[in-house]
C-alpha cells in the first residue's frame, strides 16, 4: 500500500487564496515596475493612488526577497506615511497588512496579532484608528475580514484554544460557517492536531461548491483523506478532471489557484504510486507556472520531473530568475545576476522615493513599528 505523507499534502499554504503574487523573474519584474513608476511621475497630479500602491507593494515584496524584513518594514512604514500625507486613506490598509506579515516572519507573534486585531476591528465596525488616523470604507471592511481570517490562522494554528477563538471570530466576520477559507482551515488545523472531527467538518462544508476552483480544492482535500484510508479512486477522478482542463494560454487571466491545485494533485498521485499521472500533472503545473511567469512553481514542478527521470531545463530557468532559493527545490543559485538586480532595485527605490517626496506635506512623529 502507498504511504501517504499528510505533512506534504496538507500544509498551511492555502489552495483557495486568490490573491497570491507569482514569484516572477526578478529583472523583468523590476523593469516593469520602473516603467510604471515613470508613467506615474510623468502623469503628475496626486501621486497616492491604487496604481502607485501596487508599485509600492511589489517593491516592498522585492525588498523582502532581496534584502530582508528590516528593509521591507521601512518601505511599508514610508508607504503608510505617504498615503496619509496625501490623505489617501484607502491606500493605508495593505501596507499595514504587510507589516503584520513581516512581524510574523520575524517571529514577533504579539506584534503581528496587535496589527491584525486592528484589522478585525475594521472588519466588524467599518472604521478603525491606526496610530491616530481614522480609516475605513466598505471595500476596506471586506478586505480586512478576508485578510484577518487568513493571516490570524497562521498565529493560532499551534494552539487548540486559540484555534477555537479564531474560528468563532471568522464565523462572525463572514456571518456563516459555509465559507471555503473556513472549511480549508478546519482541514489544515484538524490534520495538524489529528482531530478527525475538525477534519470531517471541513471536508463536509458546503462552501466547497462556491465556484469551480473551490470545488477542485475541495475534491483535492477529500481525495487526500480518502487515499490516507486506502481509497485511491477520488484522487484518480481529480487527476482526470484536472487534465481535461484547457492548456493555459499566455497572457490569459492569471489563476495562481490552479497552479497550486495542479502541483498538490501531482504530489498526491505520486504518493498513490501513479508516476505516469503525476508526471502529466507536474508538466501541466509547469505550463501554468510559465504562463504566469512564476519562477518558483516552474522550478518546483521541474525539480519533481527531474526526480522522476524526466528531461527538464528548470535549473537554467531558476538560475536566471534572480532568486537564491525556493522551498523544496535543490540548489540552483549561481549569482550571475546579483549586481544587475542590485542596480535595478536601486533604480526602482529612487523612483518610488522620488514619487513619495513629491507630496507637499508630511506626517512626523507617528510610530508604526
Amino acid at each position: 500500500m502507498a504511504t501517504i505523507d499528510l505533512r506534504r499534502l496538507i500544509t498551511a499554504d492555502s489552495l483557495v487564496d486568490t490573491g497570491r503574487t507569482p514569484r516572477k523573474p526578478i529583472l523583468p519584474w523590476l523593469d516593469g515596475l520602473i516603467e510604471k513608476a515613470a508613467a506615474i511621475a510623468k502623469r503628475g497630479g496626486k501621486i497616492a493612488s491604487s496604481e502607485f500602491s501596487a508599485v509600492q507593494n511589489n517593491f516592498s515584496l522585492l525588498t523582502l526577497l532581496t534584502s530582508g524584513t528590516t528593509a521591507a518594514r521601512r518601505e511599508c512604514i514610508d508607504q503608510i506615511r505617504h498615503a496619509i500625507a496625501e490623505r489617501a486613506m484607502d491606500e493605508v490598509v495593505q501596507p499595514w497588512v504587510n507589516l503584520a506579515r513581516l512581524d510574523r516572519i520575524d517571529g514577533d507573534v504579539k506584534g503581528s496579532a496587535k496589527k491584525l486585531a486592528a484589522l478585525r476591528r475594521l472588519a466588524i465596525h467599518g472604521r478603525v484608528t491606526l496610530d491616530g488616523v481614522s480609516i475605513g470604507s466598505e471595500s476596506d471592511r471586506h478586505f480586512a475580514a478576508s485578510v484577518f481570517a487568513g493571516e490570524y490562522f497562521h498565529l493560532s494554528i499551534s494552539s487548540t484554544d486559540e484555534l477555537t477563538r479564531h474560528f468563532r471570530r471568522i464565523e462572525r466576520l463572514f456571518g456563516r460557517k459555509e465559507h471555503p477559507l473556513f472549511a480549508e482551515q478546519q482541514i489544515i488545523a484538524g490534520t495538524h492536531h489529528r482531530d478527525m472531527g475538525m477534519v470531517n467538518a471541513g471536508l463536509s462544508n458546503r462552501a466547497w461548491f462556491t465556484d469551480a476552483r473551490t470545488r477542485l480544492a475541495g475534491m483535492y482535500y477529500r481525495a487526500v483523506w480518502a487515499a490516507q484510508q486506502g481509497a485511491f479512486q477520488p484522487s484518480e477522478k481529480l487527476a482526470i478532471e484536472l487534465l481535461r482542463l484547457p492548456v493555459p494560454i499566455a497572457n490569459a487571466v492569471p489563476d495562481h489557484v490552479m497552479v497550486r491545485i495542479l502541483f498538490r494533485a501531482a504530489l498526491l498521485r505520486l504518493a498513490c504510486g501513479d508516476t505516469a499521472c503525476a508526471t502529466e500533472l507536474f508538466q501541466r503545473t509547469e505550463e501554468y507556472a510559465e504562463c504566469l511567469a512564476d519562477a518558483e512553481y516552474a522550478a518546483r514542478a521541474g525539480a519533481e520531473l527531474e526526480r522522476l527521470g524526466g528531461l527538464t531545463t528548470w535549473r537554467e530557468a531558476a538560475a536566471t530568475s534572480g532568486y537564491r532559493i525556493f522551498r523544496d527545490v535543490p540548489p540552483f543559485f549561481d549569482g550571475r545576476w546579483d549586481s544587475e538586480i542590485a542596480w535595478r532595485l536601486e533604480q526602482l527605490r529612487d523612483r518610488v522615493h522620488g514619487l513619495r517626496h513629491l507630496s507637499s506635506c508630511s506626517v512626523d512623529g507617528v510610530a508604526y513599528a
